[in-house]
């Protein structure tokens, strides 16, 4: 029998592929059994195209020395067992009626869709079942128990408008991409920071205040964070694009990029002196097309460069970004930047 829980204002974005586990109070023999087979678990559930996330689990990889010097290349983080033991239970704080987490035993919830009240915080809607070791043992049998979600609707003050939009929910989408993630140390990482785990986890358990490293213009193609003993290589093409938001502090708008035509074009041939005039200007003159989006191409491979170092909360700091139709701009203090020419 699988049943129903609300959630408002939950500190990550759920997906339709995610099994999580709950519990209203630390279970000792639910909590020794899924860390004695967390890695079957996880692989039993991968087979038919899920994701199991167990968050103290989770907290424990995050803690590691390999995922610490990707969050935190500056500092070590101190790590509490018990604020991890809690997690699968601080989950439910964010219930849309707390006072019923009590009613919450041992169990596994699956995300099935969204509904906005108002303007100020959206419910999210879980399937879930209470669980047992031995409900374990059949995987494909417990997967398909929250999928179907036959069960009445509970722990809500109005279940009728959840069980008229049941229907239309009930396709199961999935994100293959999910699928074909390995198992190394970045790509784990970047698998929790997608769905904002990582982000909760970190707030929740480590506090971290992280400190921002100079960025070093150096003379080739490379930019280089001293602090973090990191170095991110460009493009010649990359890095003047780079360059070019970096001295605009302010930001660009996208529409505006004709403007900047001559200064990106200096900036590239500094970079690619031996690159002809006339074909870097038609290069320049393409790139800069705000009806193109080629702009759009190298500030992906921009951010992906410094998402391939570091996590977010670090590399938004130094990547260009912006909302659509507002200037998009680097957040770093043009205090911390050595070398730039204006």
């Amino acid at each position: 029998m699988s049943y129903t829980i609300s959630f408002k204002n939950l500190p990550f974005s759920p997906n339709r592929c995610q099994i999580i586990y709950v519990e209203n109070a630390y279970d000792e023999e639910m909590n020794a059994f899924l860390l004695a087979n967390y890695e079957n678990i996880c692989k039993s559930f991968r087979e038919i195209d899920f994701d199991f996330r167990y968050l103290p689990k989770e907290a424990e990889l995050l803690a590691s020395p390999d995922f610490q010097s990707y969050l935190w290349p500056t500092q070590e983080i101190s790590y509490n067992t018990e604020d991890a033991r809690r997690l699968s239970e601080r989950l439910l704080d964010f219930m849309t009626t707390p006072q019923n987490k009590s009613h919450i035993k041992p169990g596994v919830m699956l995300f099935r869709f969204s509904e906005r009240e108002d303007r100020r915080w959206t419910e999210r809607i879980f399937s879930y079942v209470p669980t047992t070791p031995d409900d374990f043992t059949d995987i494909t049998k417990l997967a398909y128990t929250l999928n179907i979600s036959t069960g009445e609707i509970r722990y809500h003050c109005a279940p009728n408008r959840y069980a008229q939009n049941e229907k239309a929910d009930a396709e199961f989408e999935h994100d293959t991409a999910i699928l074909n993630l390995k198992q190394e140390i970045r790509e784990k990482v970047e698998q929790l920071r997608v769905y904002g785990v990582d982000e909760w986890v970190i707030e929740e358990l480590f506090h971290p205040k992280q400190q921002l490293s100079r960025l070093i213009i150096a003379k080739d193609n490379t930019l280089v964070l001293p602090d973090y003993n990191q170095t991110i290589t460009l493009s010649p093409f990359q890095k003047a694009i780079y360059l070019l938001f970096l001295r605009h502090e302010e930001g660009i708008l996208f529409k505006a990029l004709p403007d900047y035509e001559s200064e990106l074009l200096s900036l590239y041939l500094a970079l690619r002196p031996s690159a002809s005039k006339e074909e870097a200007q038609k290069r320049v003159q393409h790139v800069l097309n705000p009806c193109a989006n080629d702009i759009n191409s190298y500030c992906a491979h921009i951010k992906g460069a410094f998402l391939n170092a570091f996590n977010d909360h670090i590399a938004r700091n130094y990547y260009i970004d912006g909302k659509r139709g507002e200037p998009k701009k680097i957040l770093l203090p043009r205090n911390l930047v050595e070398g730039l020419t204006v």
